[in-house]
């Protein structure tokens, strides 16, 4: 027994310095070229992977926002009294709701039946200095961001002229 332990010690002794002596022999610029061949590697696999872009749909809600600057619109506020209005059927109710969340500095989207009222804003709105149509709705300005993003985008929805001159033509439309 006394001469395999000797072995075994003897092997395990053999094993270490061969190690170390490997590990001290190492050349350094092989590793180094190595090193950097599994570096570029890895660059090509990742940038294979980013010209692939991820498929999405979204769909339903799109509309054409005519952006101006309210206090624009609203020319003054002088004996409002702000209040909060669910519906807007009377220019005065639309003024007191603008100044309500004015003062609150608060967003707000309230429903109109008044067809005559929301044409004559519309028309006030395209008069006013700064005016501009923006992409609007949920699904359309979904597609926009996510085709910034690098997605490939279809977007269900029904669009006019005017959305098909402000989309990229990128987005599919269905």
């Amino acid at each position: 027994m006394v001469f395999s332990d000797k072995l075994i010690s003897l092997g395990t002794l053999f094993t270490v310095a061969a190690v170390l002596y490997s590990i001290y022999m190492r050349d350094y610029n092989e590793l180094d070229a190595r090193l950097v061949n599994v570096i570029n590697g890895l660059i090509s696999v990742e940038e294979q992977q980013m010209k692939l872009s991820p498929k999405v749909a979204v769909g339903y809600g799109a509309c054409v926002d005519l952006r101006v600057d309210g206090r624009e619109l609203m020319n003054h506020f002088d004996g409002l009294t702000p209040k909060h209005h669910d519906f807007i059927n009377e220019l005065f109710e639309l003024q007191e709701s603008y100044a309500y969340y004015f003062k609150h500095g608060a967003a707000a989207e309230r429903f109109t039946t008044n067809s005559s009222l929301f044409d004559e804003l519309v028309a006030s709105a395209e008069r006013a200095s700064g005016s501009r149509f923006v992409i609007g709705g949920n699904a359309a300005v979904m597609a926009m961001r996510m085709h910034l993003e690098g997605c490939s985008v279809l977007l269900g929805a029904t669009l006019t002229d005017r959305h098909l001159h402000a989309i990229p033509d990128e987005i599919k439309d269905s």
